[in-house]
């Protein structure tokens, strides 16, 4: 069974994710890693240097890549759902899980703005914008601030 994490920047996809692989005994695959591995850049970089649609595109090849996968939980960066086509393929990767935190508590997470938004507006905008993406893939949502929250997707990923 794959394990599909998705959500936004900083609600945990990372750490989460490596903790629920190990107690699952799989490996941990995280699509930001495998971007850097694959062109040498880290996903910012990319962002920065070649634009928000290179980086979308280079996220949606590591996705086709991870089809082939066996047993693993997967963290998806923090836009990896917006293009089409990577939403296509994340309805058949795995069980889809979105780890999701209200505005208010994601700004307490960050440490600074994600590189498209340098206002209070902007950020509702990326957002909102990114939350409809996410509602568009038949997620199970789970709050990411909860305390039991690996309890919460094993019974959810074993159907208890």
């Amino acid at each position: 069974m794959k394990i599909v994490l998705l959500g936004l920047k900083g609600v945990g996809k990372t750490t989460f994710g490596k903790k629920l692989a190990k107690i699952l005994n799989c490996p941990f695959i995280d699509t930001d890693k495998e971007i850097e591995l694959k062109v040498g850049k880290k996903p910012l970089e990319i962002f920065k240097d070649e634009g928000e649609k290179k980086l979308r595109e280079i996220e949606c090849l590591i996705l086709q890549g991870l089809q082939e996968r066996e047993d693993c939980v997967i963290a998806v960066g923090g836009g990896g759902f917006m293009l089409s086509e990577s939403q296509r393929i994340l309805k058949v990767l795995g069980i889809l899980i979105c780890l999701h935190m209200s505005k208010e508590s994601l700004l307490k997470r960050w440490k600074s703005w994600p590189a498209v938004c340098k206002k209070k507006e902007e950020f509702d905008r990326y957002y909102d914008k990114r939350i409809e993406k996410l509602c568009m893939l038949s997620c199970v949502w789970i709050d990411a601030t909860r305390s039991d929250l690996i309890d919460l997707v094993l019974r959810v990923t074993h159907g208890k």
